[in-house]
């Protein structure tokens, strides 16, 4: 009954080699040409860097020039405000090992887009916004981008109030959690304490 079975029986590198594509048959990712994904509809003509550095999308993580270290330093320090002196000294001593042994990070655009960004976020006159619908960039004028928010405003949809309603409904809300049955850890949770107004 083994000698069946095992005659029967694929060899293992058979029946991985059958289930598995090779890599040379896998489809290719598909990659979006830049000007599918960034719509200009300013006056403005944009480069083609800028446009592929922009077809990244609004998701893709640039990796900073430099470490801040100021900045790490700095928000440590308030961070560990309120820790006792010892515990703070260690979390001190920690940051500071780690921003020695810290390496430079390797840049993830090139050096051309980089700038090509940093030109569009300095100019004033443009608005760069994500599509209501897709993942698409969108580059506007600013005027325009501004008349289109006040036609928005201007609808009858909304109105000016004269106060905002936040505190009242935090309260009211309070007042309802307390008169409620759950254990007071759960009505923590759902009860926000900073007031927002």
């Amino acid at each position: 009954m083994t000698s069946e079975r095992t005659s029967k029986a694929w060899p293992r590198n058979q029946r991985c080699s059958s289930t598995r594509k090779p890599a040379q048959q896998l489809p290719k990712p598909r990659t979006l040409k830049p000007t599918t994904v960034v719509h200009n509809f300013s006056d403005t003509s944009i480069s083609t860097v800028a446009t592929q550095a922009l077809a990244k999308g609004f998701n893709y993580s640039v990796t900073p020039s430099h470490i801040p270290i100021e900045t790490i330093i700095c928000q440590t320090e308030e961070a560990i405000s309120h820790l006792p002196s010892e515990d703070a000294e260690i979390v001190r001593q920690d940051v500071a090992r780690i921003l020695r042994n810290s390496k430079p990070l390797t840049p993830n655009i090139s050096q051309s887009e980089r700038k090509a960004l940093k030109e569009l976020q300095a100019n004033p006159d443009l608005v760069i916004l994500p599509a209501d619908k897709g993942n698409a960039t969108v580059i506007l004028n600013t005027s325009s981008y501004i008349d289109k928010l006040s036609n928005l405003i201007n609808t009858p949809d909304y109105k000016p109030i004269s106060n905002t309603p936040t505190t009242y409904l935090e309260k009211t809300t309070k007042t309802i959690m307390n008169k409620t049955s759950l254990p007071a850890a759960v009505k923590q949770t759902l009860i926000c304490y900073p007031l927002s107004a």
